[in-house]
């Protein structure tokens, strides 16, 4: 007999530790602004003050890891290249008892985050089956669990399709952490 994996979903992930310091640095500095800051969440974020290369200059090394990864990540798909339209990067700091619910990012194509600070008890990062009746009948323990859990590290890098949904979970510790998600949109 032979199988087939239909409908896979490309998800990458890469260690970029050398970039932890630099970004960490700028991510406290936007944090710390009451100005940037998105009020509508339960956490602390930048969402609606994102930022790229063009409007920080010190995301350049940054942007350049997520412009290489979005280019691998369509040539492995077999897509042809596009250029980048836009990317939006934004910082989030999530505490003891918060959390952010199961979401995807609607108007992107790419999308991913980067883990700069991950003090232990600080929430997995879950991604949730796509197919709608992955739940039908519970194997229990075998490949498909209907959720892909990622425990997040400092300098984790992920890469994955914007209508992938994934939630955060709540965190039970005191340390904040913070990482930079970020979307990708392509000219087309």
């Amino acid at each position: 007999m032979y199988f087939s994996e239909l409908f896979p979903t490309l998800v990458g992930h890469s260690d970029q530790s050398n970039l932890v310091n630099e970004t960490l640095e700028l991510a406290k500095e936007y944090l710390s602004d009451d100005n940037k800051i998105f009020k509508d969440w339960a956490y602390r974020t930048t969402y609606s003050y994102p930022a790229n290369d063009l409007v920080d200059p010190r995301l350049k090394n940054f942007c350049d890891v997520i412009r290489n990864s979005c280019s691998e990540w369509l040539d492995l798909n077999k897509f042809p290249p596009h250029p980048i339209k836009n990317i939006n990067i934004f910082f989030n700091e999530i505490k003891e008892n918060q959390c952010h619910p199961r979401h995807s990012h609607p108007n992107c194509h790419l999308s991913g985050v980067f883990y700069l600070s991950t003090p232990e008890g600080s929430g997995d990062f879950c991604f949730i089956d796509p197919k709608p009746s992955f739940n039908v009948l519970d194997l229990s323990g075998g490949k498909y669990l209907g959720r892909f859990r990622i425990k997040p590290s400092v300098g984790l890098f992920t890469l994955f399709p914007s209508w992938l949904e994934h939630e955060v979970e709540h965190s039970s510790c005191n340390e904040p952490r913070i990482s930079a998600p970020f979307n990708v949109v392509f000219d087309l």
